[in-house]
């Protein structure tokens, strides 16, 4: 139960946000962690940044039934009102209005901050070191500036969320079933049409072919007389049995639906020696070559290196995502300590990266 607003509370001197859980309950707890914590890094400016961050929450937040939740608030799919526009007006909060110039500067204070709780939250870095964030969240607020009385917002542009979905559909279509499916991937790692040595097409024999499982893209190709084969020149036409490796293409994918750097998607373990075994959507003990054989291997691998992360609980056996490196925060780790799960049931990302480890 939250409590009246008093002008005896303290509010103006918490800089912990105390008051916040006091006041409005357990639920606002970790709203309140986050912006001591982002107050505790600012050099300048902190009266002016802590009044901001309490006319947000009295003012904004609560009186308009925002979500309590930070990840609900700054997902992309959340309608956020415009901050601005909310404390130049006069409301039924106990909260008056303030002028324009003086919105504008909480209003810029408060998106300094929500980009510290993206980061802080749903924030991975990159191969430069730079943090990326996921498109399924963004930065409800905009910085606004002055112009006279007016105010003008940031010319900067994030990448339209639809290009990415466009994208997605391109390499992997929705209605995709195996990696037969996967026609524009085949032709973009065709090193033929290319022109260059290599690319994701590689020669087998007829023998190495299942012909019977759709995820084993094969073809036959001829190479003309004339043309140069291992070195030596074609005297007749030569056929040639290849096979399609997806596993650029799935890499890309990732990358798209996954906030990962390249480095991450090409370090992810397929889970060969982890003691569950992800199958057909649902767990089951690893009898592989590779698995735990003593109980020194189960203490060692129980708790898995796969990129199929089993979360158990009294209901049920859930699935998330397991990335074994993360460049910042591995640095003073070593060995089973490294990495991060992404508590994520993706079942499309679980889909295809099991027909790729198969």
């Amino acid at each position: 139960m939250s409590k009246p607003y008093s002008p005896n509370n303290g509010i103006t001197e918490d800089i912990t946000f105390q008051w916040l859980t006091d006041m409005y309950g357990d639920e606002y707890r970790t709203w309140a962690k986050l912006s001591n914590r982002w107050l505790a890094r600012q050099h300048k400016g902190l009266s002016s940044k802590k009044n901001a961050l309490n006319r947000f929450y009295k003012s904004f937040m609560v009186p308009l039934n925002l979500a309590s939740n930070p990840l609900t608030f700054i997902d992309r799919s959340t309608p956020v009102p415009d901050f601005f526009e909310e404390a130049i007006k006069p409301s039924k909060s106990y909260i008056d209005p303030v002028g324009k110039r003086q919105a504008i500067t909480y209003n810029n204070y408060l998106q300094q901050f929500l980009t510290y709780v993206l980061e802080d939250l749903v924030g991975v870095e990159d191969d430069f070191g730079n943090l990326t964030i996921p498109h399924k969240y963004r930065n409800p607020f905009s910085i606004k500036r002055r112009t006279g009385l007016e105010v003008a917002e940031t010319v900067r542009t994030p990448l339209p969320y639809k290009y990415i979905q466009e994208l997605r559909e391109i390499i992997c279509p929705e209605k995709a079933e195996s990696f037969k499916d996967w026609v524009w991937a085949q032709k973009a790692g065709d090193a033929i049409s290319l022109g260059k040595y290599g690319g994701d097409w590689f020669e087998v024999t007829p023998t190495d072919i299942d012909y019977a499982d759709p995820n084993c893209v094969w073809r036959e190709r001829i190479i003309p007389k004339g043309k140069s084969y291992g070195g030596i020149t074609l005297y007749k036409d030569k056929k040639m049995y290849e096979l399609w490796c997806p596993a650029s293409a799935v890499a890309l994918y990732l990358k798209l639906e996954l906030p990962l750097r390249t480095a991450q998607v090409r370090w992810l373990d397929s889970g060969e020696a982890d003691l569950w075994r992800y199958q057909n959507g649902s767990w089951v003990k690893n009898t592989g070559k590779l698995a735990p054989a003593t109980k020194l291997d189960l203490s060692r691998y129980s708790i898995g290196r796969g990129v199929f992360r089993r979360i158990q609980s009294a209901e049920d056996d859930s699935s998330a995502l397991f990335i074994n490196t993360n460049k910042t925060s591995d640095i003073l780790k070593d060995g089973l300590p490294k990495g991060y799960t992404i508590p994520w049931q993706h079942e499309r990302v679980l889909k295809w990266l099991e027909l790729l480890r198969n």
